[in-house]
């Protein structure tokens, strides 16, 4: 399981141009969408190059592992930002 702290997850450099975030954006929404390990009703996806922000809302410690976990796999993300609170 992830560190659930607000630090930087950063991954190996993969070469995406900066018109590419909104589909960064895009891939990890769906991404925690389609997973039934967490409600991301109240999780919300912002992109700076490769670097995404989570911020919002989930129940347990658990989800925000989770959720990182799941932006990290998207292809093109190099580093995840986790400013997910408990609600």
């Amino acid at each position: 399981m992830s560190d659930t702290s607000n630090i930087f997850h950063v991954f190996p450099k993969k070469t995406k141009k900066r018109s590419e975030e909104p589909d960064i954006e895009t891939a990890v929404t769906q991404a925690l969408s389609s997973t039934g390990a967490l409600d991301a009703s109240y999780v919300f996806v912002t992109a700076d190059g490769a670097e995404v922000t989570l911020a919002g809302w989930v129940h347990t410690r658990r989800e925000i592992a989770t959720a990182i976990d799941i932006a990290c796999s998207v292809s093109g993300v190099r580093a995840v930002r986790n400013e997910l609170s408990l609600d």
